[in-house]
């Protein structure tokens, strides 16, 4: 008997126990308890952020599509570069630089140098050029605030002919490697810096403008420079 009273002590405490539990389970099971709400609450703000981030990330398409903004933007310069090599007509460049500022207006400045030394080049060779084009590809790019720091590779295709055989036409490429800063207004890009090196920058320094210039004439005061041949 002794025996037999603690063992029926235990079996009632264990009893008790699992039907307060059951009790509190069948009393809570459709009520909103103070624990309940504000975990629901805090799921919510969770799951909410999650949501917000996403879309944020879903509607800013400006990083994803940064790249293929830029390439656009070189695109126009170069064609319009490239056609100021056939023309000598300059005034659609200004657009892409800053002349206020040092380094662009460098940049634009020795762009100019180029032309002028090519077109004069071409005539003293007795040289046309029919038609000029560049591809390019972005090689490194990096984004600092609303800068842009890259290094782009050109190629440009120079199509031309001697005058005193025009049915011929004649072709050379010429490869460059650009380290270029970009800032970003906006809207666009304005060329912060530009530099490279090329076949031309030995035949440059009797060339200086003040960019103010439209149009590049040919000279003739720089034929003794023209050292640079193709076939």
């Amino acid at each position: 008997m002794k025996r037999l009273m603690p063992l029926l002590s235990r079996f009632f405490i264990y009893i008790f126990l699992v039907s307060n539990f059951i009790y509190f389970i069948s009393t809570t099971k459709n009520t909103n308890s103070p624990y309940s709400e504000l975990f629901t609450k805090h799921y919510k703000s969770i799951y909410s952020d999650d949501i917000t981030a996403n879309v944020g990330t879903f509607i800013t398409d400006k990083n994803e599509n940064i790249e293929e903004s830029i390439a656009n933007f070189f695109q126009d310069l170069f064609a319009i570069r490239n056609e100021a090599f056939l023309n000598g007509n300059v005034e659609k460049l200004y657009k892409f630089y800053d002349t206020n500022q040092t380094f662009s207006a460098y940049s634009l400045k020795y762009e100019f140098k180029r032309i002028a030394f090519l077109r004069d080049w071409a005539n003293v060779k007795n040289i046309t050029f029919k038609n000029i084009q560049s591809t390019s590809n972005i090689k490194d790019l990096k984004v600092s605030n609303e800068t842009y720091n890259l290094t782009l590779g050109e190629v440009y295709k120079l199509n031309y002919f001697y005058n005193n055989n025009p049915e011929k036409i004649n072709t050379f490429e010429i490869e460059l490697i650009h380290t270029i800063e970009l800032k970003d207004t906006g809207d666009t890009f304005i060329v912060n810096k530009d530099y490279y090196e090329d076949y031309f920058k030995n035949y440059l320094s009797d060339y200086d403008f003040d960019l103010t210039e439209k149009n590049l004439p040919l000279s003739k005061e720089n034929v003794r420079t023209f050292t640079f041949n193709i076939k």
